[in-house]
């Protein structure tokens, strides 16, 4: 036998040597052809929502950034037991912070005031 004879143990489409029957390919574009507007679709709605997810994720680390630096102030603040503080700073910054992950955990709720 052939290597490259068809044989029930080996499909049309073998990875190491390609398409072994010369007429496989076409068959498959063949099949395909009708739903290819519909794949390419679905493809590209895949892209968009793996680039919102890829966006949103880094949105998400840079709150998760700022937020560190709030609780890491509020740590010395503690430490400090409050003296020498700038209360109008990290109230202001806390206040963004908390509206910021609101948005994201509420998105259909109205924001902080």
């Amino acid at each position: 036998m052939q290597q490259n004879e068809l044989t029930p143990e080996k499909d049309a489409y073998d990875s190491a040597n390609g398409f072994v029957d010369p007429n496989a390919e076409s068959k498959a574009n063949e099949e395909l052809t009708p739903y290819a507007p519909e794949i390419f679709g679905q493809v590209d709605t895949l892209t968009n929502e793996l680039t919102n997810i890829k966006e949103q994720n880094e949105h998400l680390r840079e709150l998760l950034h700022k937020s560190n630096g709030v609780l890491r102030s509020c740590f010395s603040i503690i430490q400090r037991k409050g003296e020498t503080t700038n209360w109008d700073a990290i109230e202001a910054n806390v206040k963004d912070l908390l509206s910021q992950q609101h948005k994201i955990m509420y998105p259909h709720r109205q924001k902080l005031k």
